[in-house]
């Protein structure tokens, strides 16, 4: 069985009890190894856009690859993985994160607030801490400058995300902080 199928088996079961984000521990000061050349595939969304990625930087940023690639599933012997429900700009921006660890879209034009936060839930998705980081902290820094909550996405975070889900916790305070509350 490969994790993908696990996962999304034992997801139904336990959207209650799933709490991702108590476990994420952010690596901002550590960097990849870079000495393994050895490449997996990733095919991603409907179109199975394929990627070849280095092993190294994929385990290294995510512990959902560490557990694919260098486990007993399916995806270890074979050195491929399927994404068909992501999205390919969502699974693009990563991509460039990894070798980077700057986000930017194919464009390298500044990155739109529903792209931003379907690439942080992309990392919460697959366990990975300093993707999340990188990109809250590039919201934040976008909120500053534009002087603009992204309530429109109110919707996508709430869907996406459980109860206590830093995403959440960060739009409630920015719409508390800038809602004027009568006397």
């Amino acid at each position: 069985m490969s994790l993908h199928a696990r996962s999304n088996a034992s997801s139904s079961n336990s959207d209650a009890t799933h709490t991702s984000t108590a476990k994420i521990v952010s690596t901002p000061s550590q960097i990849p190894p870079g000495y393994c050349l050895l490449f997996v595939t990733v095919e991603v969304g409907a179109e199975k856009k394929i990627y070849s990625i280095r092993k190294d930087l994929l385990v290294f940023y995510s512990d959902y690859f560490r557990a694919a690639f260098n486990g007993s599933f399916a995806e270890a012997t074979e050195r491929k993985i399927s994404l068909l429900q992501e999205r390919v700009d969502v699974f693009n921006v990563f991509n460039k994160f990894i070798y980077t660890r700057c986000l930017s879209d194919e464009t390298d034009t500044e990155i739109s607030w529903e792209l931003l936060i379907r690439v942080w839930l992309f990392g919460d998705r697959h366990l990975i801490p300093a993707l999340q980081n990188h990109v809250m902290n590039t919201m934040i820094e976008k909120s500053a400058k534009e002087k603009v909550i992204p309530n429109q996405h109110l919707n996508l975070i709430y869907k996406n995300t459980l109860i206590g889900s830093p995403l959440r916790k960060i739009l409630v305070d920015w719409i508390a902080y800038e809602t004027d509350m009568p006397d």
